[in-house]
Formats: structure tokens, sequence, C-alpha cells
């Protein structure tokens, strides 16, 4: 049984130096509060958390936590995650110049894992808006995807029935720029980048 524990102030600096130049990030500051941690069965512990980056990008998660078995509910938040910071980091994967947007996300949600590992549970009431959108692939001369806002709203995942639904898609002064070439390759093919074939065993 932990009665109260409490991160204050806290910081996470994070440097991937896989990619080039290295991703370098701040989180600062750091908040957690967790009361009445227990390993009893079916206890139940209150936990906050609050992060913010030196980006401005901000995440908030509050609710219950459960250790026999393990589990978790409550409400996550994330405010202002820039797709830059998205880009930037899956850059070995994704060929965007100049990426633009910003990322709210707001859900209730309520998970387990199972005695095997497997995650059960269903986030609901999700709310995703992508405001300013511009996806670009590298030395394309115009956006491939750009939108004033994106938005999903009223969204429900059901993770053991491996169903998603959403209630409405909201577009504003959107445009879709797709061609295709002679050899029938599609210009959304250049945002991801292309692996090494595997070699033949």
């Amino acid at each position: 049984v932990l009665e109260r524990v409490v991160v204050s102030n806290g910081r996470i600096e994070w440097c991937d130096r896989m990619l080039d130049p290295p991703l370098v990030t701040r989180i600062e500051p750091l908040a957690i509060e967790i009361d009445g941690l227990s390993s009893a069965p079916a206890a139940r512990a209150r936990y906050r958390m609050s992060a913010r980056t030196d980006a401005g990008e901000a995440l908030q998660l509050i609710g219950d936590l459960g250790l026999d078995p393990v589990s978790a509910n409550g409400r996550v938040a994330l405010e202002r995650l820039k797709v830059a910071t998205v880009a930037r980091a899956m850059s070995r994967q994704l060929a965007l110049q100049s990426p633009g947007g910003a990322l709210t996300l707001g859900a209730l949600f309520e998970v387990a894992a199972g005695t095997g590992g497997e995650i059960t549970g269903k986030i609901q009431e999700i709310e995703i808006g992508l405001s300013r959108l511009s996806l670009q692939p590298a030395n394309a001369a115009a956006p491939l995807v750009a939108a004033d806002m994106l938005a999903l709203h009223g969204g429900r995942v059901d993770l053991a029935g491996h169903e998603v639904r959403f209630a409405a898609l909201e577009l504003d002064n959107a445009t879709l720029a797709l061609v295709m070439d002679a050899q029938g390759r599609g210009n959304w093919s250049h945002i991801v980048r292309a692996t090494p074939a595997a070699k033949q065993q």
C-alpha cells in the first residue's frame, strides 16, 4: 500500500539520436499524484497527471487505477500537439516537408490488462480536432492535404470488439490533391519512405 505518491516539478529530457538531426524534447513541468495505491484485490487508487513540453503541448490524465487486476479509467486531454512534432518523430517512415497543424484530443477511457497481457476496454466520447493542417510530400510544390479544421466527433473504440465509430466528421476549407502518374502510382505514396527489401532466406 502506498498512501500517497507525488512527483512535482519533474522534468524529462528526451533525445532521439537515431534521427538526423536528433529530435530533442523537454517535458517540464511534470506532475503526478496518486492516492491510495494498493495491490489488494479490487482496490482503486485516484491519480492525476499533467505534463507540458517546451513547445507548449500539454497532456492531462485523471481517473482511477487498480493493480489487481491491472486496470485504469478516467479522462485524457491532449492539447496543441504539433503535427510537426509527430512528423519529426516519424521522419524515418514519413517524408514530409514543413508539416503544419495542431492536434487536440479528449476522451473517456476504461481499460484493463488480462493475465495473458491482452488489453480490453472501451474509449468513449472521443473528440479529435486538427487545426490548420498541412501535409506536403518532400520535394512537392503544394500540400497533398490541407484544411483549416478537420475534426471527428462522438467517437467510440471497443478494443475487445475491434470496433471504431465516430458520429460526425467536420471539414472546413479543406483541399485534397491526389494525382496518379502514367505508371499508376499515386502522389500520396511519396509520403511513405521506401524500406530496403528484405533479403531472401
